[in-house]
């Protein structure tokens, strides 16, 4: 992530932490269109799950944490977050 990216990651996080999610969604959203590796992309994109949880936004979650598995099939956190998200709405057959 170039110095860009990282400044709105960074405010996103802020904002994150002050609670104002909606304001903290754009600016991740800034910084994954900024990012160039997939490991920052990975980062933005789980920060948004979490975020997008929060709000209760579960299919939004569900988009993003599939995205995640996609370009990092070994991020265990995005397989929990599914999980655990299925389990809540009570579709277990969907987190085999």
């Amino acid at each position: 992530m170039d110095f860009r990216g990282n400044n709105y990651r960074i405010l996103g996080e802020k904002l994150y932490l002050e609670g104002n999610l909606k304001k903290s969604v754009a600016l991740y959203k800034k910084a994954l269109q900024e990012s160039k590796s997939i490991d920052s992309k990975v980062l933005l994109l789980f920060n948004l799950g979490v975020i997008y949880t929060e709000l209760n936004d579960l299919n939004k979650a569900i988009d993003l944490y599939k995205q995640i598995i996609d370009l990092d099939g070994n991020y265990i956190h995005a397989y929990y977050q599914l999980g655990t998200i299925y389990e809540d709405l009570n579709k277990m057959e969907d987190a085999k």
